[in-house]
C-alpha cells in the first residue's frame, strides 16, 4: 500500500511538472510580425509563435499590401509588432480597429550592438531574457569575428560611399565613409559628387539597389537587412551574408 502511495505522489509530481511545462509554452504570446526583420528580431527575443506577413518575396517588404486573410491574423493575435514606418500596417491598424495596447514598435538596425539592446528588450517585455541572452552570446560571438577581420584587413582605409539604410553597420566595422546616397533618388549633382570623391567601393542596400548607376569602375556589393534574400533564415545568417560580401568572414 505504501509503495503504490509513493508511486501515485511521483506520478502526481511528474503530472504536474509537466503541465508547468505546457504553460509555460503556452504563456507565450501570438506575435503577428510586419516583416521578415522584425519576425527575426522577435524570434532571437525568444518568442517561437510568430507570424510575418510581408515575406522576402518582395524584394522590398515594407511596400507590402495586406490580404483579407492578415486583418483576421491581426485580429487573433496577442501582439503586432511593427518597426513604425510600414504603410501597411498603418493601414490594417485602422481597417481592423487594432488597440494601441496590442501594438509594440521595434528598432530596426543590424548593427550588432543596437541589435542586441533591441532583442533584449523585447525578450525583457515578454519575460523570455534567458532564452534570448543565449542568442545574443552567438550575437557577439559573430561580431567579435566581423569587427576583428575588419580591423586585420584596414578597411579604416578603404574609402567608400553607402547607401542610407546600411551606413550604421559600414560605421561600426571602421570603414571611411565619405559620403552616403538615398533613400532619395539619386540626382545628377549626387552622381557627380560621388565621382569627384572617388571611393573604393559603392556599398549598396540590396532592397532598393539606389547605386548600380555608382558603380562603374569601383568595386559594388549590395548588402540585405531582411532575413530571407540569399537564403538566409535569420539575423545571423544576415550578418555572416553581409560580412562574406565585404570579405570580412
Amino acid at each position: 500500500m505504501k509503495r503504490f502511495f509513493n508511486i501515485a505522489i511521483v506520478l502526481f509530481l511528474a503530472s504536474g511538472l509537466f503541465l508547468t511545462a505546457q504553460n509555460a509554452v503556452a504563456s507565450q504570446p501570438k506575435i503577428v510580425a510586419s516583416t521578415s526583420w522584425v519576425g527575426a528580431i522577435v524570434k532571437a527575443a525568444g518568442i517561437d509563435d510568430v507570424t510575418v506577413l510581408a515575406t522576402i518575396d518582395m524584394r522590398h517588404p515594407s511596400e507590402y499590401d495586406f490580404k483579407p486573410s492578415d486583418i483576421q491574423l491581426a485580429l487573433e493575435a496577442d501582439y503586432i509588432v511593427w518597426a513604425g514606418y510600414e504603410p501597411f500596417i498603418q493601414r490594417l491598424i485602422e481597417v481592423a480597429n487594432i488597440p494601441e495596447e496590442k501594438l509594440i514598435i521595434v528598432f530596426t538596425n543590424n548593427t550588432p550592438p543596437l541589435l542586441r539592446d533591441t532583442v533584449l528588450s523585447v525578450a525583457q517585455r515578454f519575460g523570455t531574457t534567458e532564452k534570448a541572452s543565449l542568442w545574443v552570446e552567438e550575437l557577439e560571438k559573430l561580431a567579435q569575428t566581423l569587427s576583428d577581420n575588419a580591423t586585420k584587413l584596414n578597411v579604416h582605409e578603404k574609402r567608400v560611399v553607402v547607401q542610407f539604410h546600411q551606413k550604421d553597420f559600414v560605421e561600426w566595422l571602421g570603414y571611411d565613409i565619405v559620403t552616403t546616397f538615398g533613400p532619395a533618388e539619386l540626382t545628377p549633382g549626387k552622381v557627380a559628387e560621388v565621382v569627384s570623391l572617388d571611393p573604393e567601393i559603392i556599398i549598396d542596400n540590396w532592397h532598393s539597389s539606389q547605386g548600380e548607376p555608382l558603380k562603374e569602375g569601383r568595386e559594388y556589393v549590395a548588402l540585405i537587412n531582411f532575413p530571407g534574400a540569399f537564403n538566409t533564415s535569420d539575423l545571423l545568417d544576415v550578418l555572416r551574408h553581409n560580412g562574406e560580401l565585404l570579405n570580412i568572414f
